[in-house]
């Protein structure tokens, strides 16, 4: 039986279902720990478009919109590096909903609204996962990443139901992009749709609208809003960022004028989170042992006397592989793109 110490609930990972750069820190993190002789596991949704070979190991019944749905658990086999896990169910990840992430404005709908309503069933399934399966009894640490887990913070702290897990377990949050933050009404439905936090668990809403801390899951901006970013932040024991400069960035307001982006509304908490020593920053690298620029061809390192020249050439192969692309936008006679430069 797995001896798990440490779990990643994201929403994408490199090699298995992938958007952007959070996949890639999932992935090479969780492969880091490996090597460190940490027993490491990854949960991610079961989206349609995966072609994982897992196997089904647990079903369950997942409260959910005044529902018991049933989700299941699956794994893939790994003879070396993290395991990985996925949470099963049609209804919020195949079909129509089989990508990642899914645009809800091209269907008519409300910022984050199908997004959101499947993060926040994916949150509790994850929850129920780890408080009931012997794979997870050993588990030390949670690495939730973005908004897309915010609402698991708010559930473990607030929810009766995982009292004893939030005990046993700490978690550490880290920040991908604060642009992304998943707001949605605390209360109501659109078009008879769950779109709420009410909706989404309306036998516990009040328990939990009740908690002394309830109100630290709120937006700043928006008194009647659920925001699980700032949930993922408050309700976290440790949160981190994707660079240290990042960090500090974030602790401070918006300006416009000047065009920094800072902490988006939400850098009251984070400031007093760094006060506290909850806040750090970890530059993103790569994988060393995959991308090593020693073993590149031609080498590509600092120590390379033909350092320059060898720059060209990676780029003049880069620039290649985008102009084959079938919808390329390098333009082979823009002044811009000129392999030269």
């Amino acid at each position: 039986m797995p001896q798990h110490e440490v779990v990643m609930v994201a929403s994408e990972c490199r090699g298995i279902a992938k958007v952007g750069g959070l996949g890639d820190v999932v992935w090479d993190l969780s492969q880091q720990l490996a090597r460190e002789g940490v027993d490491v596991a990854i949960v991610l949704p079961r989206y349609g478009i995966i072609e994982a070979q897992d196997q089904p190991i647990a079903t369950f019944d997942v409260p959910f919109a005044g529902r018991k749905i049933s989700a299941t658990l699956t794994h893939v086999e790994s003879p070396k590096g993290p395991s990985l896990y996925f949470i099963k169910q049609r209804l919020f990840f195949e079909g129509e909903d089989s990508t990642v992430y899914v645009n809800s404005a091209s269907r008519g709908r409300g910022p984050f609204e199908d997004d959101a309503r499947r993060f926040a069933f994916f949150s509790s399934a994850v929850l129920i996962a780890l408080n009931t399966h012997q794979n997870f009894s050993t588990v030390k640490t949670l690495h939730l990443h973005d908004w897309h887990t915010g609402t698991l913070a708010l559930l473990k702290e607030t929810s009766q139901r995982f009292e004893e897990l939030s005990q046993r377990i700490g978690t550490l949050f880290t920040i991908h992009n604060l642009d992304y933050q998943g707001i949605r009404p605390l209360e109501g439905r659109d078009h008879g749709r769950a779109s709420s936090l009410q909706a989404w668990f309306p036998e516990e809403y009040q328990a939990i609208r009740h908690h002394t801390r309830f109100h630290e899951a709120i937006d700043p901006t928006c008194q009647d809003c659920f925001n699980p970013m700032r949930a993922g932040i408050r309700f976290s024991n440790q949160v981190n960022t994707v660079s240290p400069s990042y960090a500090t960035e974030i602790t401070m307001p918006d300006d416009p004028v000047r065009g920094f982006a800072g902490g988006r509304g939400l850098q009251l908490d984070l400031a007093g989170l760094e006060a506290t020593g909850r806040l750090s920053g970890i530059l993103n690298g790569i994988d060393l042992v995959e991308n090593d620029p020693q073993t590149a061809r031609p080498p590509f390192h600092a120590e390379d006397p033909d350092l320059a020249k060898h720059k060209r050439a990676h780029k003049k192969i880069l620039l290649d592989r985008l102009r084959a692309l079938p919808t390329s936008p390098f333009n082979p006679d823009s002044n811009h793109w000129k392999d030269e430069e």
